[in-house]
Order: C-alpha cells, then sequence, then structure tokens
C-alpha cells in the first residue's frame, strides 16, 4: 500500500498517511498528486494556481514533488513511496 508524505518546511509540518493505489491512470503523476490531496487535504492544489510543480522525480520507489507557493514563494515537498516497504 503507498505512503504519503508531506512536508511544510518554514510552516515546520510533516503529516504521513497511507493511500490507495490509483484505479486508473496509474503511470501519469497528476493522478498520483490528486490521490494525494484527497488524503491529505492540506497540500495545496496546483490546478487551481496556488502554487506550482518545481521539480519533479519519479523512481520505482517514489514519486517528489517539490511545490512552489506562487503567494509567499515558500517551499514544499510532497513524497508518495509507492510501496511500504521502501521506507
Amino acid at each position: 500500500m503507498p505512503l504519503v508524505q508531506f512536508v511544510d518546511v518554514t510552516k515546520n509540518v510533516r503529516i504521513t498517511k497511507d493511500m490507495g493505489t490509483p484505479k486508473k491512470g496509474i503511470t501519469r503523476t497528476a493522478v498520483w498528486y490528486r490521490r494525494a490531496r484527497k488524503v491529505i487535504p492540506e497540500i495545496p492544489d496546483v490546478a487551481s494556481q496556488e502554487c506550482y510543480i518545481e521539480y519533479e522525480e519519479i523512481t520505482e520507489e517514489w514519486i517528489r514533488f517539490d511545490l512552489r507557493l506562487r503567494a509567499d514563494q515558500r517551499r514544499q515537498y510532497l513524497i508518495i513511496f509507492r510501496h511500504r516497504s521502501t521506507i
């Protein structure tokens, strides 16, 4: 079962939760991002232009997004571990 972790360095916030694997579009990172937002509502919405993805890394073990908020340029990180055993 995948595990999602959201980190806001400025506010010193770290949230980790279990998440289900997307049923469709498993190869698209946008699908994984939307699924993570359902589990952790604190993750900013890229579609509403609240933030943008500054860097994206995809490996067999994880998907990592480096986010930048548009309002105050604060950095946030979203890491989705594809398999719990990779931690």
